[in-house]
């Protein structure tokens, strides 16, 4: 179950980080004679969308072994402007989260390798804080009029938090359901239910749009999914709705052994079907697994989708957990777009220092010993608290994508909505990765762990 919401959220996820410049002499202004301006403007997001300048954010332009050949520092308004006579840079943008967790102020750090110096728009941090949204919290019953005399075996609602979930025969009590009004479009966000039946099997859904604040909305589920047939040598299956770019009504068969389901509306766009199949590998300390995802966005369900997997191998993606400077080279047949790796250094649950790294198929690793994050962060802090670490490293390939020169422009402009786009069709992902508890934070430990787990 815990691997089924973790590839919804890998599906969902999108990373940004950001830097910028100051007045200061360190600035790296435009300069009419440099011909490239790498721009930026940093901002931090609430749960609802209010956007506000993250003017302490920065950037790190970095050598070719990672040290730094300066550092850039936002404005007032979050934004930065760097120029320069190369086509491409290699640099990464700092964000300092707005809470502190065990006194320190924990940081968000995304490393571009080799980046197109263009305009990069706006970049995120998620405050997930709705202290300034519009919001309305109460009670839904939905009600399964096809199913009235049996019990739900699984219900899950999309598009806003909830509370407690209480299931009966014919209907589900979902508690304390809060919607958030999106502060860009000023409108109430879609939500969703999917019931799900094993004898016989059958799914219902329902899409509607408002929650009565403080009382108690009753929903029909009278939208009844269609099976939708898959080929692939990936074991388990998921097909999900696409509402204005986001997930809907996931129907997903963990096993292999069961149907998932699509569904029919209005407001559906699009539909994402997955074939995905994890791997779990038994290191001498912690854990680590291998994910393997290929999708098809498609409105077309009433045919057999096929969908096969990434040919790479465990050893080639483990030579992206090496953050010495190694080589690596996990383009295949020359299908791969990008490579992004994350790490994680937490203190409990909390992250003191996530660090994300977009690069190229092949090239060189990130060598961790250059890389000099002290004026951001005390090594010492990460040293003291720092209680467990998680890494992971992924390589996909979006069918119309021409690579990662390509992939890396579109990036700044895309949408949510624009993944419906031809191009961003066919997708294939290969995941890896190692988490360890108990373990003391320090540059060696770290490299030492992201080595020896495969």
């Amino acid at each position: 179950m815990k691997k089924t919401l973790l590839l919804s959220s890998l599906s969902l996820a999108l990373l940004s980080a950001c830097g910028g410049s100051d007045d200061n002499d360190n600035s790296g202004g435009p300069d009419p004679s440099q011909k490239n301006t790498l721009s930026l403007t940093a901002l931090y997001v609430d749960a609802c969308g209010n956007e506000t300048p993250a003017s302490s954010s920065a950037i790190i332009i970095h050598n070719s072994d990672y040290s730094t050949r300066q550092t850039v520092y936002a404005g007032s308004d979050g934004v930065i402007k760097f120029t320069t006579d190369n086509d491409n840079e290699t640099f990464s943008l700092v964000m300092s989260g707005q809470q502190k967790v065990n006194g320190v102020t924990p940081i968000d750090v995304t490393t571009f390798v080799d980046h197109p110096v263009i305009d990069m728009g706006k970049n995120y941090y998620a405050t997930y804080g709705d202290s300034n949204c519009e919001c309305r919290t109460g009670d839904v019953r939905v009600n399964i009029p096809g199913r009235i005399n049996d019990r739900v075996n699984d219900s899950r609602m999309y598009g806003a938090p909830h509370g407690a979930q209480d299931i009966y025969s014919g209907s589900v009590y979902y508690r304390d359901v809060t919607q958030c009004k999106d502060a860009a479009t000023g409108q109430w966000p879609t939500m969703s239910v999917i019931n799900s039946y094993t004898y016989p099997s059958e799914a219902y859904g329902a899409i509607f749009d408002s929650v009565t604040d403080g009382q108690l909305s009753v929903v029909d589920a009278e939208i009844l999914g269609e099976p939708v047939s898959i080929n692939s040598p990936l074991r388990s299956r998921q097909v999900s709705a696409l509402i204005n770019g986001q997930y809907h009504l996931n129907s997903f068969d963990a096993f292999g052994d069961g149907q998932v389901y699509a569904f029919s509306h209005d407001k559906i766009e699009n539909h994402s079907v997955e074939a995905y199949e994890f791997e779990d590998f038994y290191p001498e300390t912690g854990s680590a697994y291998v994910l393997d995802v290929s999708s098809l966005r498609t409105l077309n369900i009433n045919q057999t989708i096929d969908l096969q997997p990434l040919d790479i191998s465990v050893e080639e993606m483990a030579s992206l957990m090496d953050l010495g400077g190694g080589v690596y080279d996990v383009s295949g047949d020359g299908g791969v777009d990008y490579v992004y790796t994350n790490l994680s250094a937490l203190s409990g649950s909390q992250p003191l220092l996530s660090w994300s790294i977009f690069s190229p198929p092949s090239g060189y690793t990130v060598n961790l010993d250059n890389l000099n994050l002290d004026e951001f962060i005390d090594d010492a802090a990460l040293e003291t608290y720092v209680d467990s670490l998680r890494m992971s490293a992924s390589v996909r390939d979006f069918g119309g994508i021409n690579g990662y020169e390509d992939y890396m422009t579109r990036r700044p402009n895309r949408q949510a909505v624009d993944l419906n786009r031809p191009e961003y069709a066919s997708r294939q992902t290969k995941i890896i990765q190692v988490s360890e508890n108990n373990i003391s934070y320090s540059k060696s430990a770290v490299s030492k762990f992201s080595q020896s787990n495969f």
